[in-house]
């Protein structure tokens, strides 16, 4: 099978990394794959890497831009004609609206969601945009993909999909074969948070929660930021003592810098479903996280503590973890348990692998029918 992934930027994030995955794990079932998005980023790198072939589209965006938007069509219809793909695996909303506007399901297409423009918590305009453009081009997918419930029941909520067109597919990550054994080489208790440094994750928050804990808990501890994005210079001016940036950190150093760690925090105003909550879990971290979208289909009371964006939640989760190291130890090997059984990359991959395959079995019965009927 030949398959074509699109995703608008090649920039490192959790999307990107589950593109990367899926790639991977498709060259080496046999299939021939190829990728488009914008060049010069990380993903770019890491599909020529594993032998993908890359498509540059220097008009991707996620603007309204007309004069980008009619050279990405021009540009993603002349790659698609030229590799002839057999699926067409749109992921992120601006790549995943100008693919399928170009294909119209002529090959079978498959989007997945990683977390809707409507959801709750975006900004009003944006949500209604993305509803139009969403139902306009729902009609031209094969399959919809969400990465949470949360994000199916939003898309059927909206009118983006029935039932029968929509899955839920976790994303997954590497677990190690053996539990954690919970013994970091820091000195102090490490609190890490990863993320693009950009709405809407809410590190000032997290800061501010963090500097307001009792003086005892800040000697022993050490907060860790991790991640790049535009909020950086904002985010340096308003760190205090204990605090730290980490902004050049790939997957192989933030897979390190959890191992290192005791605590994994990650608040946002919405998400769908952040894959670094799971690769905290999978490496025995109990979470603190905020209560939105698909978080708490991942973190539960066992695994760790789920709060509201507000410093006194935030603060009352921090200092009951760090008060408390055989519950730290309890929710991470819980965690650990969660991220193993629920969210592998085996798993992902699998459930990933099916719906292509259901999507391919229907084109085909549905083709047979067509012709059949047209001898009638």
């Amino acid at each position: 099978m030949r398959i074509f992934y699109v995703i608008t930027k090649s920039e490192l994030g959790g999307a990107q990394v589950h593109v990367r995955d899926l790639m991977r794990a498709m060259k080496e079932k046999g299939h021939t794959v190829a990728c488009m998005s914008y060049p010069g980023g990380w993903l770019e790198d890491e599909a020529r890497a594993i032998g993908v072939q890359f498509f540059p589209n220097y008009f991707f965006s996620n603007t309204l831009n007309p004069f980008r938007l009619l050279h990405a069509l021009d540009v993603v219809r002349q790659e698609i004609e030229d590799f002839h793909p057999d699926l067409v695996a749109c992921h992120s909303s601006g790549a995943g609206f100008m693919t399928r506007l170009v294909v119209k399901k002529k090959i079978p297409t498959v989007f997945t969601a990683h977390s809707w423009g409507f959801t709750h918590g975006a900004p009003f305009v944006r949500r209604m945009i993305a509803v139009i453009a969403e139902r306009w081009v729902s009609k031209y997918t094969s399959k919809i993909i969400c990465v949470s419930d949360f994000d199916r029941r939003l898309a059927e909520k909206y009118g983006i999909t029935k039932r029968a067109q929509c899955v839920t597919v976790y994303k997954g990550t590497v677990v190690p074969l053996v539990a954690p054994t919970h013994v970091s080489n820091t000195k102090k208790i490490r609190i890490i948070s990863i993320g693009r440094l950009a709405y809407p994750k809410k590190y000032q928050l997290l800061m501010r929660s963090y500097a307001g804990l009792p003086a005892y808990l800040k000697d022993q501890s050490e907060l860790i930021l991790v991640g790049h994005g535009p909020d950086e210079t904002r985010i340096r001016k308003e760190m205090k003592g204990g605090m730290t940036l980490i902004t050049d950190a790939g997957p192989d150093r933030v897979r390190s810098l959890l191992q290192d760690s005791h605590i994994c925090v990650l608040l946002s105003k919405h998400e769908g479903l952040p894959i670094t909550l799971i690769e905290a879990m999978s490496e025995g971290l109990p979470v603190v996280a905020s209560r939105v979208g698909g978080i708490p289909e991942i973190v539960d009371a066992n695994t760790g503590i789920l709060v509201s964006n507000t410093e006194e939640s935030v603060r009352s989760a921090l200092k009951r973890l760090l008060d408390a190291p055989h519950l730290r130890i309890a929710m991470g090997d819980a965690g650990y348990k969660k991220a193993r059984d629920v969210f592998s990359l085996e798993a992902c991959i699998e459930r990933t692998v099916a719906v292509y395959a259901e999507v391919i079995r229907e084109t085909l019965a549905s083709h047979h029918e067509s012709v059949s009927l047209s001898k009638v």
